[in-house]
């Protein structure tokens, strides 16, 4: 971060995604090595990940559908890892997702992170990005796991379909994500998803955090 750029807020938080990201160690997350002030400018050090961003993979053309669960499965096992050391990502998106060149998937970008001990974050704030974001978080009541559940499930809708369950303006999204259900993948496109994917992501997506799995590896299995 340049100096020029760098409020208080924005160090600290860039911090804490170190602190985080620095703890938790496990081969679907991008590792932390170091990070430091060096000449007024704040960094992180971490691993060179080769590959490219699911972002820039749905971009490219549609991921083929026997790809797709393994890919949703790698994110709910890295997810659920991090849920378990009391870290919940809350901004979980296809650009904060990377394929590595030998296919292996890494999870990026812990910067809004909240631990479950910390008060960095406090409730009321709205943090995350538009049509990922779970309806609480835009209601910026207090989140838990549960959300990035929610938001695994919208990359997994995304992944099936190649469109996003809540798209438009950022106000339209807003309202759809709370207050409005997408159609299912096999309604979007019935000949190349099969309905067997729609109760899963249904489930993931659902408005209320009771309804939707109770943990990422209860999505992953």
């Amino acid at each position: 971060i340049r100096a020029g750029l760098a409020s208080d807020s924005v160090v600290r938080r860039f911090r804490h995604e170190a602190l985080i990201a620095a703890g938790l160690d496990h081969p679907g997350i991008a590792a932390v090595y170091d990070s430091g002030e060096t000449d007024g400018h704040t960094w992180i050090a971490m691993a060179l990940i080769e590959g490219e961003t699911l972002a820039e993979r749905i971009a490219r053309s549609l991921v083929p559908v026997a790809q797709v669960a393994s890919l949703a499965a790698a994110v709910a096992d890295a997810l659920g890892y991090a849920h378990e050391q009391g870290v919940y990502h809350r901004d979980v998106k296809p650009a904060n997702l990377i394929v590595m060149t030998n296919g292996r998937l890494k999870v990026a970008d812990f910067g809004i992170a909240r631990i479950d001990s910390s008060n960095l974050t406090q409730i009321g704030a709205i943090m995350g990005t538009p049509g990922y974001m779970a309806p609480e978080q835009y209601a910026g009541s207090d989140v838990d796991w549960r959300a990035d559940v929610f938001s695994a499930g919208v990359v997994f809708y995304q992944l099936l379909t190649g469109v996003k369950p809540f798209a438009g303006s950022a106000e339209s999204i807003a309202y759809k994500v709370c207050y409005e259900t997408p159609p299912t993948p096999s309604e979007v496109d019935p000949e190349r998803i099969q309905a067997k994917y729609d109760a899963v992501v249904t489930r993931a997506i659902a408005k209320e955090p009771e309804a939707r799995f109770a943990t990422a590896q209860a999505f992953r299995t």
